[in-house]
């Protein structure tokens, strides 16, 4: 089989079909929470706090945690309030 055996078309799905299959790794690896990624010959140790940290913001959450008084506070004004870390109403 040659290069000439294959139309235009087909190329070009070929070529997009590589190229979204590395988008959707590279994605897949941005969303990731692991520290430490090794894929074949390559290894990555990687800051995930700074990941959390930066979803948070986005969110509109607070980076820091809350002090006790100010989550009562919160609680107060709030009855229905979920905490994050246990997903529980109070």
């Amino acid at each position: 089989m040659s290069m000439s055996d294959y139309s235009m078309n087909d190329m070009v799905l070929f070529v997009g079909a590589c190229a979204s299959a590395v988008v959707g790794l590279v994605y897949a690896l941005q969303k990731s929470k692991c520290e430490e990624i090794q894929m074949c010959c390559c290894k990555c140790k990687r800051n995930v706090e700074a990941v959390i940290k930066d979803e948070k913001i986005k969110a509109g959450l607070p980076t820091t945690p809350i002090p006790k008084d100010e989550v009562k506070k919160l609680i107060k004004k709030k009855p229905n309030l979920i905490l994050e870390e246990t997903n529980k109403k109070i």
